[in-house]
């Protein structure tokens, strides 16, 4: 297995292990007002979780591209030609890493806007999971595409979904 290889497993492992730290056993609770005192998760509102999905798809998307943009090099030497297609593998493994930085980011900083704490490591642990696909096709012509249409919305429910999970009130 090659270094390149190696590094999501790498990732996911240590993100796994972050989170298991996190997860503790919830008490039982009778009211609304004592789970928020003592800290206990509360559901987020509708709207922050939907600001989450869209803020998060769109930071995918934007940092995808723009990472992309800046490693591609149309006249480079490890340019190549599938069918009608030109591509360079580093770009697209960069479009991969910046989509996953962005919805990462995006919806953690969405998610901490209310005052809630929800774990870094499982929000990352869920865009890493839609993520993995992508960074495998690093050798499809269309990966930048594929990553808008299915990859980052993919990668903002992931994100969302770890945060949510964890979530908790300050």
């Amino acid at each position: 297995m090659t270094a390149l290889g190696r590094w999501p497993v790498c990732v996911l492992t240590f993100a796994l292990g972050l989170t298991i730290t996190e997860v503790t056993a919830a008490q039982p609770f009778s009211s609304l007002d004592q789970a928020t005192s003592a800290g206990l998760a509360v559901r987020a509102t509708n709207a922050r979780i939907a600001a989450q999905l869209a803020g998060s798809l769109l930071a995918a998307g934007v940092a995808g591209f723009t990472a992309w943009t800046l490693v591609d090099d149309p006249e480079g030497s490890d340019r190549r030609v599938k069918g009608d297609a030109g591509y360079t593998p580093n770009a697209n493994t960069a479009y991969a890493v910046g989509s996953f930085v962005g919805s990462v980011v995006a919806a953690y900083w969405i998610g901490r806007g209310d005052g809630s704490r929800g774990s870094f490591a499982a929000t990352a642990l869920g865009a890493a999971i839609a993520t993995i696909p992508l960074a495998l096709g690093r050798h499809e012509p269309y990966l930048p595409i594929i990553g808008l249409v299915l990859g980052a919305p993919a990668q903002a429910i992931g994100a969302t979904l770890g945060y949510q999970l964890t979530r908790r009130q300050r």
